[in-house]
Formats: C-alpha cells, structure tokens, sequence
C-alpha cells in the first residue's frame, strides 16, 4: 500500500491511491470539536427556553395577582386610566379604542398607497425607474414602523 505523508499539514490526511485520506487524529479533533459546538448550541436553546417560560410565569403570576384586586369587566370595559390616584381605577378601553384608531388610519393610507404603487411598480413603470424604486422600498420595509414614529 503506498501512502505519502502532507508535508504542509502533518496528521490532517495522507494521500493514498490518488485520494484524500483524513488521518485518525484530524477525525477524532473532528468529532471533539463537532461535540463542543453541539453542547454550546443545546445550551443556547436550553437558556433561551428558560428565559421565555420565565417571563411567561412571571406575567401569569403578576396577572392573576392582579385581577384578584381588580374585576376583568371593570379592567376592559372602564374608560379611566388612573393607577397612581387615591381611587385607582384600571381601564383601557380608552387604550384599546386609540390603538385600534390609529391602526385604522395608517390602514386607510398604507393599502391603497401601497397598492397603487405594487400595480405602478409591476405594469407601468419602466425598467429603469423600478429598478431604482424596488430597493428602496425594501429598505423602507425593513425599518421598524416604531422608527417612524420618533
């Protein structure tokens, strides 16, 4: 059997009949490494796991200490948001009904905006502007809308 030794990376691999051979101990470091890398990957999972059933529980706790002193009816149906006043009082459908306003106006503007512009950009503009036009709103896609607002 003829094998020729690397000479550049001793123990890596030795050529024999013409083909790469991985000698024993670069496939051992191999396996080593490859458990290393498997055990600091299960542990990243196993981490990010228990932070997000921690903050689960503790929302869950927090929550069922709180509508033990607060009725839910009252919670979602008062309109006052007065927590730090002498009668506190924990209301938010006044919450809820700006949320779902300003959800509707930015609605009202981005759809058909949007849809002019997908139906502009994918049967009338030329080439030349859609290339220029495309990358730019994928940039503006990728930008957090919390961005916009500050």
């Amino acid at each position: 059997m003829a094998t020729i030794e690397m000479t550049g990376a001793p123990s890596l691999a030795a050529v024999e009949y013409g083909q790469l051979v991985a000698s024993e101990a670069f496939l051992l470091r191999r396996k080593v490494i490859a458990w290393i890398v498997r055990i600091a990957l299960f542990l990243a999972a196993a981490l990010s796991v228990f932070i997000t059933a921690s903050i689960v529980y503790i929302l869950v706790y927090d929550s069922i200490l709180f509508f033990r002193e607060v009725s839910i009816i009252d919670f979602l149906t008062d309109t006052e948001w007065t927590p730090v006043f002498d009668n506190p009082r924990f209301g938010i459908m006044t919450l809820v009904s700006g949320t779902l306003m300003s959800t509707l106006i930015g609605l009202v503007v981005a759809v058909p905006t949007g849809t002019v512009l997908a139906i502009y950009l994918s049967e009338f503009a030329r080439p030349r502007v859609r290339e220029a036009i495309k990358p730019i709103l994928e940039l503006l896609a990728g930008v957090p809308t919390v961005a916009f607002g500050s």
